[in-house]
């Protein structure tokens, strides 16, 4: 499928929002005592926090309307820990995999992706079996943006349970569900929200609901065997107010029940020739989870009550979050557009005007023909959004394109001219100057003489698409990543 196409039906499927309640303190001290995990979702710590929507295909419900077994999560945090915990209703419970970091999806699993500050790179990604058997990973780019990972990433903090309510790998009996409870210091997941850290990012939402933010050190394990340890990450434990884009997925496969010729015992098995089910609280509307853009939005509330967090997200949703949510959308709008470009042309369009109008089209005209065919322009007059803008880097030293935003080109290089009063002009250096002769020009390697072609055509390898409103100005590069500037 095209890019074009494939986010046309991509922005049908609206991102849920979950809000992730504080966990409640003990009533006899008012503190909080670290949580026991036995992987019970149905404990009296858990009885305040709602649960999700059921998940659902990945291609989304319109799409692929099938019924699935009931899948669903819970959040909640405290001062120092977030904790997941999820239900999966199944009648065959069945896992073989026993050894750390192995790739667990050729299994049935659950898998937990964070991306704390919504920038589309640098997310965790954790997987984890009936059998407790966890895989993490760290993904600097998703695999549609030529994929960076860092395999595996194991976090110091993390723990896990799981509880069967049945038998596991036995066909005599028919079981319940099986449920996972999760938990990671709140310190060390910062370290995957590096725009926190950004001198030119506003301070965190969290410290305008809360003050007295503390800052520690978290030591970080050897990425490998015999490697050294990573350096400690340092960071803010408080996340009240803050908006992670998160998502949780399903694997699962269709079992047959085969008789095991070693030991004559009833065993399950993959049906042969039949994929996999990817069940996902937000559905990508393709078959690939590794689409943050379509995300889930988890919102931290400081209260500890569901009435208490829906007021405080319907602030956020009015104060910021619902212009966000559409600055995103067009953005990502621009993103695929730019994709399906590259696709055809071999390079990026540098101006809005060339990546929606047709080279054919009358000049005069071209400028209400892009605008009118940019697919959310209705969006940017409702939210008073100001058109996207691009802006290229070009491939070639000393040569920079000129900007959509001002029309001249990034860098300028100049010596200013003297005149015969200047006491720094003489006639010998004015001599110089006119018999100066510039060398030829450098012969040009066969692959930059193609950058240059592509670039007198405007085409790049690179822009910087960038959306700004009143009060916000964000900006998405052609490999995805999305940030804010103010």
């Amino acid at each position: 499928m095209a890019s074009g196409e494939e986010w046309a039906y991509m922005d049908t499927l609206r991102p849920p929002v979950y809000i992730c309640l504080r966990r409640k303190t003990d009533l006899i001290d008012g503190g909080y005592e670290p949580m026991q995990l036995d992987g019970r979702v149905d404990k009296e710590e858990w009885a305040h926090v709602p649960w999700s929507e059921p998940f659902v295909d990945i291609e989304g419900p319109e799409r692929k309307p099938k019924d699935f077994p009931l899948t669903r999560f819970k959040m909640m945090y405290d001062d120092d820990t977030l904790y997941v915990g999820a239900e999966l209703i199944e009648p065959k419970i069945w896992g073989t995999i026993t050894q750390k970091n192995s790739t667990m999806y050729h299994e049935n699993d659950f898998e937990v992706f964070f991306n704390p500050d919504g920038s589309r790179h640098h997310y965790y990604e954790l997987e984890v079996n009936c059998l407790n058997t966890i895989w993490e990973l760290l993904l600097h780019r998703p695999y549609k943006d030529g994929y960076s990972i860092e395999n595996p990433f194991n976090l110091v903090s993390l723990r896990s349970a799981v509880y069967v309510d049945g038998v596991t790998n036995s066909p005599e009996t028919e079981c319940v569900r099986w449920c996972v409870e999760m938990s990671w210091s709140l310190v060390e997941l910062q370290q995957f929200n590096k725009q926190r850290f950004r001198q030119d990012i506003d301070e965190p939402l969290s410290s305008r609901l809360q003050s007295g933010t503390e800052s520690i050190a978290t030591p970080r394990p050897p990425t490998g065997p015999g490697r050294t340890a990573r350096p400690a990450v340092t960071s803010s434990k408080t996340v009240a107010g803050d908006v992670w884009r998160v998502n949780f997925s399903r694997v699962q496969y269709e079992l047959q029940t085969v008789v095991d010729e070693d030991t004559n015992q009833l065993q399950f098995q993959k049906v042969s020739d039949k994929r996999e089910d990817n069940i996902v609280w937000a559905p990508t509307g393709v078959i690939d989870i590794h689409r943050p853009e379509r995300w889930g939005y988890v919102f931290f509330s400081s209260e500890n009550e569901l009435p208490g967090g829906e007021l405080e997200l319907a602030s956020a949703m009015s104060g910021f979050l619902e212009e966000q949510m559409v600055i995103e959308r067009v953005l990502d709008a621009v993103y695929y557009q730019q994709r399906a470009f590259h696709g055809s042309h071999g390079g990026y369009a540098s101006t809005m005007k060339m990546l929606y109008t047709e080279p054919s089209l009358d000049s005069l005209k071209d400028v209400k023909v892009w605008m009118d065919a940019f697919p959310l322009r209705d969006q940017l007059r409702r939210y008073e959004l100001d058109f996207p803008v691009l802006s290229c880097r070009s491939d070639l030293a000393g040569s920079d394109p000129p900007s959509e935003l001002t029309g001249r080109k990034t860098t300028r290089r100049y010596t200013p001219a003297l005149d015969q009063h200047s006491e720094r002009f003489d006639e010998d250096s004015r001599t110089q100057i006119k018999e100066f002769v510039p060398p030829p020009p450098s012969v040009l390697s066969p692959r930059s003489q193609e950058v240059k072609n592509l670039e007198c055509r405007g085409l790049y390898s690179n822009y910087t698409a960038t959306v700004r409103s009143a009060t916000q100005t964000w900006h998405m590069s052609q490999d995805g990543r999305l940030w804010r500037t103010s």
